[in-house]
C-alpha cells in the first residue's frame, strides 16, 4: 500500500483543480488534524503540519480571495468547438443483411421469418391511432423556443405537445418502399458469434460475455472518435477538463469513461461523468449537460463521446416474436465524439493552433417526457441481453426555416415528421444521410447527424472519408436550426442550435 505521504505527493503532483472544501479549511485557525489509514488498516492521527512538504494548500487571506479560487461563470454560451465520428470495420450492406444474419444465427430453415425480415428492409411505415384505427400522422414534439418575424426569443418554459384522449399512436408496418439504409458497421463478426453460440438461444444466460466484450470494445471505440475531436481542436488532450460518457452497451465499475480517458490520455484529474441507459437521445442529452458545464465553469473544455454495439441485444430470431426482427434490421455500431466550450480561444500558443474555431451555438436545450407514455418504448437488461420493446408513438419537429439535426430511428421517424410539418424534402437529407450509411447506432447515431450538418453548412460538396467518391448536396443555409433526439419513456431531447459559419 502506498504510504500516505506518497499518496498526497502524487495528488500533488496531478495538479487537481482547488478543492472548495481544502480552501475553506484554510480559513480555520484551529489547530487541524489528519486522520489517514495505515497499512495495518488502524487509524493514525497525523499533525497536517507534517504533511506540509507533500501537499502545498492554497493562501487564502480573505473570503474574497477564496470567491477568487472559486468557478465561474463563462461569458458566453457553450459551443461545438469540434466533431469526431468512427465506425468499427465490418461493414454488411442492408440488401446483404437478411441473409448474413439467418446464416449467422444458423435460423435459414426459418424461411418465413426470413421473408419477414427482407420485407422490414423494405418497408414503408404508416402512424395509425390504435383506439379507431384511422391513419393519421400526428407526431409529438416539446418546443422551448418560440420563433416570430424571423426572430428566436425564450417562451419562459413553454412546451407544446399533443395528446388527444390519452390515445398512443403506434406504427404500422405495410410491404413497399425503402428503409434508406444502404449499408451498416458492426464490431461482431461471423467468427465471434460462433464462438459464442450462448448470444443466440434468448434462453441461456448470455449477459457477462457480452459485458467482457462490450467493456474493451466500447470505449476504444468512443476513443477513435475522441480523438478525431481532439486533433480537430488542435490542443493536447490534457486541456479537456470534462468528460460526459453515454452508453448502455457495457455497464461496470469502474465505468467505460475511465478506460476512455486513459485511452486518450486524458488528465487524472477530468472531472467524469457516465451516463447509462439514456437511450437513442443520449448524444442530446449529454450535449446539454455539456452546456450547463461549459457554461458554468470558465475555461472547461468539455468531451461528450458517446458509442454503441448492438452486440449486446444481438440474438436468433425468435417466432414467437416477429416483431423482434425490426431492432435487428435498423441498429449498428459506432461512436461520436464532440469538444464543448464557452469563449473560444482566439489566440495562439506555442507549439499549438490554440485558435478555437466554433462550430455550433448551443443556445437552449429541453427535455420533456409525454405523459402516459411510459409504456410506448422499453428496454429491460436480462441475462441475455437487451430485451427492447419496438416503439410505439412518433415525436415531432418545426418550420422549413430552420436546419434540422434529428435522430434517424427509421424512415418512418423521418417521413412522420416530414410530412406532418410540410418541411422541404432537403431538411431532413443530412439525417437521412447517416441512417442510408450508418443504420440506427443509438445515441452516438446524432453526433454522426451534426457533423453531417457542419459539413453542408460549409460546402455543398460531401466528400467521403476516404476521398475516394464525392456527391452534390444542397448547402444549407439557416443560421438558426434544432437538435432532436428521443428515448423509451416517450422522452423527446430538444437543443436550439446556431450555425456559427465556422
Amino acid at each position: 500500500m502506498m504510504a500516505p505521504a506518497a499518496l498526497f505527493a502524487a495528488n500533488n503532483a496531478i495538479r487537481c483543480p482547488p478543492c472548495p472544501l481544502r480552501l475553506l479549511s484554510s480559513q480555520c485557525h484551529s489547530p487541524r488534524r489528519l486522520h489517514l489509514a495505515s497499512a495495518s488498516g488502524r487509524g493514525a492521527a497525523t499533525p497536517a503540519s507534517s504533511l506540509s512538504t507533500a501537499w502545498e494548500r492554497p493562501t487564502v487571506h480573505s473570503q474574497e480571495s477564496l470567491i477568487d479560487h472559486l468557478p465561474r461563470r463563462a461569458d458566453g454560451l457553450a459551443n461545438v468547438l469540434a466533431i469526431g465520428t468512427a465506425n468499427p470495420p465490418k461493414c454488411i450492406t442492408q440488401e446483404e443483411y437478411p441473409d448474413w444474419f439467418f446464416w449467422v444465427t444458423q435460423t435459414d430453415h426459418l424461411t418465413h421469418l426470413k421473408a419477414k425480415m427482407k420485407r422490414i428492409c423494405t418497408i414503408e411505415d404508416s402512424i395509425y391511432n390504435t383506439t379507431q384505427g384511422r391513419a393519421c400522422r400526428l407526431i409529438f414534439l416539446p418546443v422551448a423556443t418560440c420563433f416570430r418575424f424571423g426572430c428566436l426569443g425564450q417562451s419562459q418554459g413553454f412546451l407544446q405537445y399533443t395528446v388527444q384522449e390519452n390515445r398512443v399512436f403506434a406504427i404500422h408496418h405495410t410491404a413497399g418502399g425503402r428503409t434508406e439504409i444502404k449499408k451498416r458497421y458492426f464490431h461482431y463478426d461471423e467468427d465471434l458469434i460462433r464462438s459464442n453460440p450462448d448470444f443466440l438461444d434468448s434462453t441461456l444466460p448470455s449477459l457477462t460475455a457480452r459485458q467482457a466484450i462490450t467493456a474493451t470494445a466500447v470505449p476504444e471505440l468512443a476513443a477513435a472518435a475522441g480523438a478525431k475531436a481532439i486533433a480537430e481542436r488542435g490542443r493536447p488532450p490534457s486541456d479537456i477538463t470534462h468528460l460526459i460518457f453515454c452508453t448502455y452497451s457495457c455497464t461496470h465499475m469502474p465505468g467505460a469513461d475511465l478506460r476512455l480517458a486513459f485511452l486518450l490520455g486524458l488528465s487524472p484529474s477530468v472531472q467524469r461523468t457516465m451516463l447509462n441507459f439514456t437511450g437513442c437521445n443520449s448524444g442530446a442529452a449529454a450535449l446539454r449537460l455539456a452546456k450547463d458545464v461549459a457554461e458554468n465553469n470558465r475555461g472547461a473544455r468539455v468531451l461528450v463521446a458517446c458509442a454503441e454495439t448492438s452486440l449486446i441485444f444481438f440474438r436468433a430470431p425468435d417466432e414467437a416474436r416477429t416483431d423482434t426482427l425490426v431492432f435487428p434490421a435498423l441498429f449498428g455500431d459506432g461512436a461520436g465524439a464532440v469538444v464543448v466550450g464557452s469563449d473560444p480561444a482566439t489566440t495562439t500558443i506555442a507549439g499549438t493552433d490554440a485558435v478555437e474555431h466554433p462550430i455550433f451555438e448551443l443556445v437552449s436545450s429541453a427535455q420533456a417526457t409525454i405523459p402516459g407514455s411510459d409504456h410506448v418504448a422499453s428496454t429491460t437488461l436480462a441475462e441475455c441481453g437487451f430485451v427492447y420493446v419496438l416503439p410505439k408513438g412518433q415525436p415531432s419537429c418545426d418550420w422549413n426555416d430552420l436546419f434540422w439535426v434529428v435522430h434517424p430511428g427509421g424512415r418512418a421517424v423521418l417521413d412522420g415528421i416530414q410530412g406532418s410539418l410540410k418541411l422541404d424534402e432537403s431538411k431532413l437529407s443530412a439525417s437521412r444521410r447517416v441512417l442510408s450509411e450508418y443504420g440506427n447506432m443509438s445515441g452516438a447515431t446524432i453526433i454522426f447527424v451534426l457533423d453531417e450538418m457542419r459539413r453542408r453548412q460549409l460546402k455543398g460538396v460531401d466528400q467521403q472519408q476516404d476521398g475516394s467518391e464525392s456527391e452534390m448536396m444542397e448547402k444549407e443555409e439557416c443560421e438558426w436550426g434544432a437538435m432532436v433526439g428521443l428515448e423509451p419513456g416517450l422522452t423527446v431531447e430538444t437543443l436550439l442550435l446556431r450555425a456559427t459559419g465556422n
